[in-house]
């Protein structure tokens, strides 16, 4: 995110946290710091997990390097199955970190898809209660526009 774009962001969070009560704001400013938490935990699980995967290409590689150089020594030929073994269980070892990863997407997303209900939700309520703000002080002009009621003038002429 650009500089312009992040300066943006925390420009329509103040001025959006700067309409909410003491309470509200507390709440809202733990949701955020939430998300931003869990984003932050999705990123680290990535990079731990594509560090993991990294090293376990790397760790295949060595130990197919060491598999054919013994059995090259011992028999005196290429060791093709053994290679092929040894790719097969590294393909494995990669299919489950790509597993992780995946379902770590889905949780990345669930979360996003929940923070968008709770946004969503949030802001039905700040609606409904500005309506009902309107729909009061439409009321209180209402009442102080038309003047006295009626009983109180006829008490005043007896």
């Amino acid at each position: 995110m650009s500089s312009r774009q992040h300066l943006i962001v925390e420009m329509e969070l103040v001025h959006t946290l700067s309409k909410l009560t003491p309470e509200e704001r507390k709440v809202e400013v733990r949701r955020q710091m939430y998300v931003e938490l869990k984003a932050v935990e999705m990123e680290r699980r990535q990079r731990a997990a594509l560090e993991t995967l990294a090293k376990s290409e790397r760790d295949g590689e060595e130990s197919l390097q060491k598999v054919n150089m013994e059995t090259d020594r011992r028999k005196g030929k290429t060791a093709e199955p053994v290679e092929a073994r040894e790719a097969s269980v590294a393909t494995g070892k990669t299919a489950e970190v790509r597993e992780t990863l995946q379902s770590m997407q889905k949780d990345r997303l669930s979360v996003e898809h929940w923070v968008g209900k709770y946004q969503q939700n949030h802001e039905k309520k700040r609606e409904k209660r500005r309506l009902k703000a309107e729909a009061q002080h439409e009321e209180y002009i209402a009442s102080k526009s038309h003047g006295p009621q009626q009983s109180v003038l006829d008490e005043l002429l007896d």
